[in-house]
């Protein structure tokens, strides 16, 4: 691994290499010789960021994919509970409404569900008044 940044054209800083390592070691994603492991062979194949990788593979292995999704989905993204500094409180409202296990990731979920229950009831129209 060092030895292929060592080649590149703009070589980065070895404190830098060093830090990486280390974070990927802690990761799971390299051994102590700085070689993949299974975990980090998965994870290099997944466009997303290395702890967002985590979650949906660990998602998937414990059968809970779609919920896991729509939180890596809401973590590589802005919330959708963000709103202008005027209706700051209008949305944190919004969230608590979705927020019945006491964590934001699970609200995002609730949300995303409760969305598509608007859809089904009552069309993409249904979607767009529940937004």
């Amino acid at each position: 691994l060092r030895a292929a940044f060592a080649k590149s054209l703009d070589a980065p800083p070895e404190t830098a290499v060093a830090a990486a390592v280390t974070s990927l070691q802690r990761s799971g994603a390299l051994d102590q010789n700085e070689l993949l492991t299974p975990l980090g062979r998965h994870l290099a194949n997944l466009p997303v960021d290395i702890c967002i990788g985590r979650l949906m593979l660990f998602g998937s292995l414990l059968h809970c994919a779609e919920p896991i999704l729509l939180i890596a989905a809401a973590l590589a993204d802005k919330s959708p509970f963000l709103a202008p500094l005027s209706r700051r409180e209008e949305a944190r409202a919004a969230q608590l409404c979705f927020n019945t296990a006491q964590s934001d990731h699970l609200a995002v979920v609730e949300a995303y569900y409760q969305w598509q229950e608007a859809k089904r009831k009552h069309g993409v129209h249904g979607g767009h008044r529940f937004c």
